[in-house]
């Protein structure tokens, strides 16, 4: 998925925390390898609405 995002050209991801612990370890740590080599800016968020703001500020 994060290739046809890059192709549409993404500039920003908001990634919704999840509440389940091990949700949150797994796309954490999925997250911690791939930030680094993607385009765009990715932030952390618990609120969906203040999510929604960033993305698409």
């Amino acid at each position: 998925m994060l290739p046809q995002l890059i192709g549409v050209g993404l500039k920003r991801f908001a990634r919704i925390e999840s509440m389940d612990p091990h949700n949150k370890m797994l796309i954490g740590q999925a997250q911690t390898q791939t930030q680094p080599q993607m385009p765009f800016e990715w932030r952390l968020f618990t609120d969906l609405q203040a999510a929604r703001v960033w993305a698409c500020g």
